[in-house]
């Protein structure tokens, strides 16, 4: 399984470096003034196949990441993937990034991913680079990984420009209202450090951000597997096996 599992990170990493040169390229439009990330949904926004193991489950502490070209900068620059699955308590971890996705694209790979039993039991969005969105469709995002799991989502930034705000409120508001929905505060960390180190379009990562990024990212899934770790021990006080 190790076996497999090294020549499919072969694989992404030959993706990820021919992704991160589109990147590049675009930031380069961007920091011009001639492409806002709001209208930049295009035919990067597909499903991404399932490169997990064929036949396979996934282990039952794992974490789903579904990104966008951001988070695609966390693991090219900070080996996000690599550091999520040395968290404590995660036994194995997928990121899939991709360029211009959006949040309803998001939603139906953690579908096709939880239909093929292929989804960990953590989930996180990472998706509020390439427009806005509403509160409804942050529910159905929810429901897409189904109500036992734990869904965490990723606030945006994106210096000088409003959008990300919509989805960052829209996120707020579903926490508040989700016991099992968690927040990676990515817009109140950058925010905190003066939107330093990132990129010349002001919202892509650089090699430390990658880092900070991903930091935020692994302190909302600690936060989530504690209160995984609570439910579970509630549930076993309430029903104890006879």
């Amino acid at each position: 399984m190790n076996i497999c599992k090294n020549n499919i990170r072969a694989v992404r990493a030959i993706v990820s470096i021919i992704t991160a040169v589109l990147i590049v390229c675009q930031c380069g439009v961007a920091s011009a003034g001639a492409l806002d990330p709001a209208t930049t949904d295009s035919a990067f926004d597909e499903s991404a196949p399932d490169t997990s193991e064929p036949g396979v489950s996934v282990p039952a502490d794992s974490v789903t990441v579904i990104g966008d070209s951001v988070t695609l900068g966390a693991e090219l620059f900070a080996n996000m993937e690599g550091r999520i699955e040395k968290t404590k308590g995660v036994s194995w971890c997928h990121v899939d990034s991709r360029g211009s996705r959006r949040l309803e694209a998001g939603m139906r790979i953690v579908e096709q991913l939880r239909q093929k039993n292929k989804l960990g039991s953590i989930v996180v969005y990472a998706l509020t680079t390439n427009g806005s969105f509403n509160y409804k469709t942050a529910k159905k995002a929810r429901k897409a990984a189904d109500k036992d799991r734990y869904v965490i989502f990723v606030t945006g930034y994106n210096k000088g420009h409003a959008y990300p705000n919509r989805s960052n409120a829209s996120i707020k508001k579903l926490e508040a209202n989700y016991r099992n929905v968690f927040i990676a505060d990515w817009n109140k960390v950058i925010r905190g450090k003066g939107g330093a180190c990132l990129s010349d379009n002001r919202c892509h990562l650089t090699s430390k951000s990658g880092r900070w990024y991903t930091d935020t990212v692994i302190s909302a899934i600690k936060d989530a597997r504690e209160a995984k770790k609570d439910a579970e021990r509630r549930r076993m006080e309430n029903y104890p096996e006879t």
